[in-house]
């Protein structure tokens, strides 16, 4: 029986350690036949019998600690460890970031748009039947670039017609086009028709003061309790105050209306 020689560090025949583990790490075809040798447990501690493959009687071993050859650009099998993983901070969406104050200040005039426009029709009929349907908060929310702007643009009519009704309403949902293409026969509507969206909005935003009354052509109009003006904006969120009116001077080319030219169709009481 052969022994493996600890002083010389090598198996009798010039099977060393190092011969017999780089052998084993390259998968070297040539084998030893072990049937000779007693193994220490030292050697065997290194070896790993279950990774073993016997070729013709001869057993070709691989050690434990055989490391894997990674390929470039090739995806590892298996589970991800934790270090792998690759972890996403997501920005919190908060009340005060920009596109939420648009979102806000458009809702509200809009939702003051049909509410002061049904006052007219109560001031001219002198009933409630008659009204205009709110719109879907889908479109009012909406503040995309595209749209805001399309918007900012559009008069009173264009907005009338092209913008969807709320869901709740299901018996007709084309409640305000047909109503506003029947008052836009009247002269009165289709001059109030005819304004522009940033004209209204600054009807509406009367210096950030309470608004009770609107002046529009010759016609004195009484605003409702529903009719809500710029003034009951920051009233209901003081403590974005601040931000509102920053991002509305931002947005809103208030200063750029013809302020006298204004003042001949529509004015604003407080």
């Amino acid at each position: 029986m052969k022994y493996f020689n600890f002083d010389n560090n090598e198996f009798e025949n010039d099977y060393s350690l190092s011969s017999l583990l780089e052998r084993g790490i390259s998968d070297s075809n040539e084998t030893i036949n072990f049937d000779n040798y007693l193994v220490p447990e030292e050697i065997q501690r290194i070896i790993t019998p279950e990774r073993s493959e016997r070729t013709e009687g001869n057993i070709i071993f691989k050690p434990y600690f055989e490391t894997t050859q990674i390929v470039v650009g090739q995806q590892k099998r298996g589970r991800k460890v934790a270090s792998e993983k690759k972890y996403t901070k997501n920005k919190r969406h908060l009340p005060t970031d920009e596109d939420n104050i648009l979102t806000k200040i458009q809702v509200h005039f809009l939702k003051f748009l049909i509410y002061f426009l049904n006052d007219c029709l109560f001031d001219y009929y002198k009933k409630n039947k008659i009204c205009f349907k709110k719109f879907a908060h889908k479109v009012t929310s909406k503040v995309s670039s595209n749209h805001f702007n399309k918007m900012k643009n559009s008069t009173i009519y264009e907005i009338l017609t092209e913008t969807p009704l709320s869901k709740k309403y299901k018996d007709n949902k084309n409640t305000n086009i047909e109503l506003a293409d029947d008052l836009n026969q009247i002269d009165w509507f289709h001059k109030l028709f005819g304004l522009k969206f940033m004209e209204l909005f600054y009807v509406y935003y009367n210096e950030r003061k309470q608004l009770q009354k609107i002046f529009l052509f010759d016609r004195e109009i009484l605003l409702s309790n529903d009719t809500k003006s710029y003034y009951f904006l920051l009233e209901k969120n003081k403590k974005e105050n601040r931000n509102i009116i920053e991002i509305t001077e931002n947005n809103y080319p208030l200063k750029h209306l013809d302020k006298d030219e204004l003042a001949q169709k529509i004015r604003a009481y407080s």
